[in-house]
């Protein structure tokens, strides 16, 4: 089978590594934007542990938005078989 560089299918399923970069950034970008959503939407928040009790703002909520978008992205290269 002759390998050609023109063929849509041949260039999808070949990414370099920058491509994987930009896609990775733009799935943490995207979690950490609707971790800061949601916080604005629901304002901040508390966590309580044994006891004690920690306020989490803006920054924590983007965090956890940014690890979401991530498992996003791994989800997404397992099925596409990346």
């Amino acid at each position: 089978m002759d390998y050609n560089d023109n063929d849509r299918n041949n260039l999808n399923s070949r990414k370099t590594s920058s491509d994987k970069q930009l896609e990775v950034g733009a799935f943490t970008a995207g979690g950490a934007i609707g971790g800061v959503a949601t916080c604005t939407i629901l304002g901040s928040a508390g966590l309580a542990i044994g006891g004690t009790a920690v306020s989490m703002g803006l920054v924590p909520f983007a965090v956890v938005g940014g690890v979401v978008g991530l498992a996003a992205y791994g989800i997404k290269s397992f099925f596409d078989g990346e």
